[in-house]
């Protein structure tokens, strides 16, 4: 059995150098990773099973995060970045060192404000292009 793994671990990060800024204070944070198969099933397929087409169909990674913002910077930098719907570079780093990079759009964004002054987010990521997946070390 494998030790588990703190979820605080998982970053995201506002471009893709190693050191690039977080992206304000995550409290909870998704990646999705959605391929679509191509089915090529026909009467030829053995025993009547399934059979895909390796590689082909659409494929995208989904990020969600929520959290606090942690100033105007950051929510400023966000929200220009909803609403002129631009592809930018995020990299995703897991507690041992693996990341993911590449251009991500927000495809939603919604801020909240509670009564004790603290401003909170969520957000959704969308894939915009090919992403590199590399390995620590």
């Amino acid at each position: 059995m494998t030790a588990a793994r703190p979820g605080r671990n998982l970053l995201l990060r506002d471009g893709t150098a190693a050191d690039a800024p977080v992206i304000a204070a995550m409290r909870q944070t998704t990646l999705s990773v959605i391929a679509a198969p191509v089915d090529v099933t026909d009467r030829d397929s053995a025993g009547g099973w399934r059979e895909l087409l390796p590689g082909a169909g659409p494929a995208r990674v989904r990020i969600e995060a929520e959290g606090r913002l942690e100033g105007a910077v950051q929510g400023s930098t966000l929200m220009a970045r909803a609403i002129g719907r631009t592809a930018d570079a995020y990299r995703v780093e897991y507690d041992n060192g693996d990341y993911l990079h590449g251009l991500f759009q927000i495809a939603r964004l919604e801020a909240q404000g509670g009564a004790e002054g603290e401003q909170s987010y969520s957000l959704v990521l969308e894939s915009a292009a090919a992403l590199t997946h590399g390995t620590a070390g």
